[in-house]
């Protein structure tokens, strides 16, 4: 798995709280991942930043 860096447009979205996570983690788990995530000049982009960890 390749790791990629957060671009700093992503700063602009807060961090998930811990609870959010385990829910996304969770959610992720029982109905898959919708949406892909982007890149914008090889960096994580905005709105999934933290979803690399899951």
């Amino acid at each position: 798995m390749q790791l990629y860096q957060t671009h700093p447009h992503a700063n602009v979205m807060p961090a998930m709280t811990a609870g959010e996570f385990q829910a996304l983690k969770a959610d992720i788990l029982e109905n898959g991942q919708h949406e892909t995530i982007k890149l914008f000049d090889g960096k994580i982009e905005v709105v999934p930043r933290i979803r690399t960890s899951s």
